[in-house]
């Protein structure tokens, strides 16, 4: 939606009260630890490209084991050369700017997109 994300089901309900933190002068500054929900390296960086400084994983362990750790920490090195990060705070929080409220985004031009990928697979 434009580059946006907006606050909506469960997960950006969070997202956007991290932006709001990150946003707010008084609570900047604070440690953002991300937890909840977090399975891969993926997860691991959307919550810090909204804030987290660091990431937890307990679920995830106690299901695939430590190697799900090792796995984490291979594909965040991997993205970060892919888009030439030194360091883990050369990005985090560089999203916050992009979070929203719903009623910023123009939600016909999401139907539209999914009307035009309907097309495409007749």
């Amino acid at each position: 939606m434009r580059g946006r994300a907006a606050e909506g089901e469960e997960r950006d309900r969070l997202w956007a009260r991290w932006g709001e933190i990150d946003r707010d002068l008084d609570t900047t500054s604070m440690h953002i630890c991300g937890i909840g929900g977090i399975q891969s390296w993926q997860d691991a960086v959307e919550f810090m490209l909204l804030g987290a400084s660091s990431v937890q994983v307990c679920t995830a362990v106690m299901h695939y084991g430590f190697r799900v750790v090792e796995h984490l920490i291979s594909g965040l090195e991997m993205w970060m050369l892919d888009h030439g990060f030194a360091s883990t705070t050369d990005f985090i929080g560089t999203s916050v700017p992009l979070v929203g409220d719903w009623g910023e985004l123009d939600l016909a031009d999401r139907i539209l997109d999914r009307v035009k990928i309907l097309l495409a697979k007749k």
